[in-house]
């Protein structure tokens, strides 16, 4: 997540889920880490400096994309390239799920993105809201694609847009010139 408070609030839906499917005991209220056998489950901190060196089968990134608007050890490719290291130590069997919404043509998810169907064992799902959350149906939308429809079909509708082009076309400038 982009911050601690988001980390929280996805770490107690994910124990919602394993005390649902009986996985875990309802007097377990961990705070950060949960273990199941022999699995440790932890919340941490989106930075390069707290994933470094650990071992992981598996790790869960939301709203990554998002990541590369920040520098130093919180952005998306520090943050990437400290976890990377981690996953290959369990090959083919590692996960990174990463669940975002587009943020231009650049950065660790759209290049990850431009390699679906290339690489093996990947998955790439792109769908809009309405689709992915029954609970916000399109209709409930239409404010936002009329206020900004380039933002909203980025923001909403999953598309990987390019930044705005030019103003004006180059031969119209050039027109001009006497």
């Amino acid at each position: 997540a982009c911050d601690v408070q988001q980390a929280r609030i996805l770490f107690r839906m994910l124990i919602g889920n394993l005390h649902r499917l009986g996985l875990l005991d309802r007097r377990n209220a961990p705070a950060e880490s949960v273990r199941l056998g022999r699995l440790l489950i932890e919340s941490l901190s989106s930075s390069s400096r707290s994933a470094r060196g650990r071992t992981a089968c598996g790790v869960c990134f939301d709203e990554f994309a998002h990541f590369q608007r920040t520098a130093g050890p919180l952005a998306d490719r520090m943050v990437w390239g400290a976890l990377k290291p981690s996953l290959q130590t369990f090959g083919p069997k590692s996960l990174a799920v990463i669940t975002t919404s587009p943020a231009g043509r650049s950065g660790v998810v759209w290049d990850l993105f431009g390699r679906r169907g290339i690489d093996e064992g990947m998955l790439a799902v792109q769908l809009p809201t309405w689709v992915m959350n029954p609970n916000v149906p399109y209709e409930q939308l239409n404010d936002e694609f009329e206020r900004d429809e380039i933002l909203a079909r980025q923001e909403y509708g999953a598309e990987f847009l390019a930044p705005h082009g030019k103003f004006l076309k180059p031969a119209f400038i050039r027109a001009c010139v006497v």
